[in-house]
């Protein structure tokens, strides 16, 4: 009965309430310098989203406002709360930009006078998602997902090349003409060479006994549902010191989804740490010389600095039938995939002879080939046309 209830209550607010507060917050006329940034789940703008705000600030007048959902981690009222404070704000809204999956969206009939652009938080194409998964374990149902769209209303989506353009259309259920490789906003970071060096006095800075090592990043993506994800723990630290030697020191990079810290003895800590509080990915995709992971989406950032990769995808079989892939996984990666310890210390050694750099320039150029370091403006610029240039500073 209780969940009878539920969904009573939650088709009455995606079906009568928000189509209202939107369509009387879309009777004002459009204000052509209000932008509005969605953030759907945390509490401050990141990535693209804190790219293309900071850009509009300093180089242009247009009015930003944000909105912060929380969805995943507020409770029901506060992120309905919160929903119908963001519809509020994009009724006369010129341009919104979202980067994650949104159902809000799609309860509504937009104006044509306002743009939705989907930024999109992740590079390339590996992992499946939204209709891509909804007949795997991961996926949701694809009657949910067909009622409440989560791109309904999306006038464009940027990718990193035109190579994954037809994943995007299949997962978002969009046309494909919707879908331009103008780019992802965040890589232009990995362009800024003072970026680099400002991420290396960080480290040296917080971990000052890094100086003078190799350092190798372990940034596995999560396991598990959203609300208990969890990080492997299979690869051993202490084998690696000991085959390995003392030249090389580990940082350790959890998912966002994961809470615990990973779990390591006081003898680990002296050459591994866990420095997902202190240390953004960004800056440790900067500072690391061979990146470890598993199926994580960083590999196509990480490909921009053309720095060796491997993979520790001990449970690959399992995760394919749980999620699955867009391509091939052991054509996909462009480095060894290892299932053991013993085989991720073996290609420790073969990438520090730079067995895989041809492998990780053809994976670049195919991926990330509309990442050079000028998307943010190339969006700005489709979203707003000629107009942009009126609110130049």
């Amino acid at each position: 009965m209780k969940k009878r209830i539920k969904q009573a209550l939650r088709a009455a607010v995606q079906g009568i309430l928000y189509p209202l507060v939107y369509g009387l917050s879309a009777l004002r006329r459009v204000k052509p310098d209000k932008v509005v940034f969605v953030e759907v789940r945390d509490t401050s703008l990141d990535g693209s989203l804190y790219d293309m705000r900071r850009r509009l600030e300093k180089h242009y007048q247009f009015t930003c406002v944000s909105c912060f959902l929380r969805s995943g981690f507020a409770g029901l009222a506060a992120y309905t709360g919160h929903c119908l404070k963001m519809l509020w704000q994009i009724g006369n809204a010129r341009c919104v930009f979202v980067s994650d999956a949104c159902n809000v969206f799609g309860t509504v009939q937009k104006r044509p006078e306002t743009v939705v652009v989907q930024l999109w938080h992740g590079c390339g194409a590996f992992k499946k998602f939204g209709m891509s998964t909804a007949d795997l374990l991961w996926g949701a149902e694809r009657e949910e997902l067909l009622r409440r769209p989560n791109y309904a209303n999306m006038d464009f989506v940027t990718v990193s090349s035109p190579e994954v353009r037809w994943a995007y259309a299949e997962a978002m259920a969009l046309p494909m003409e919707r879908i331009v490789a103008d780019g992802v906003g965040r890589t232009d970071r990995f362009f800024e060479l003072d970026r680099r060096q400002r991420a290396y006095d960080k480290l040296y800075r917080l971990l000052p006994e890094t100086q003078g090592k190799k350092i190798i990043l372990y940034a596995p993506t999560f396991r598990g549902e959203i609300g208990s994800a969890q990080s492997p723990d299979e690869l051993d630290f202490s084998a690696c010191r000991e085959q390995l030697g003392a030249d090389y020191f580990y940082l350790i990079k959890r998912h966002p989804f994961v809470e615990q810290e990973h779990p390591l003895s006081e003898a680990q800590r002296a050459y591994a740490r866990d420095v997902t509080e202190i240390l953004t990915i960004d800056e440790l995709l900067f500072v690391s010389d061979i990146c470890i992971t598993d199926y994580s989406s960083l590999i196509f950032e990480y490909a921009l600095l053309e720095r060796e990769m491997i993979f520790f995808a001990f449970d690959i079989d399992e995760y394919l039938d749980w999620r699955g892939f867009y391509y091939p996984y052991d054509e996909l990666v462009p480095g060894p995939i290892c299932k053991t310890t013993d085989e991720v210390i073996s290609a420790v050694r073969a990438a520090e002879r730079g067995e895989n750099r041809e492998r990780i320039r053809a994976f670049r150029k195919k991926f990330m080939s509309a990442c050079d370091g000028h998307a943010t403006e190339r969006i700005l610029r489709r979203a707003f046309g000629e107009e942009l240039e009126r609110h130049q500073k």
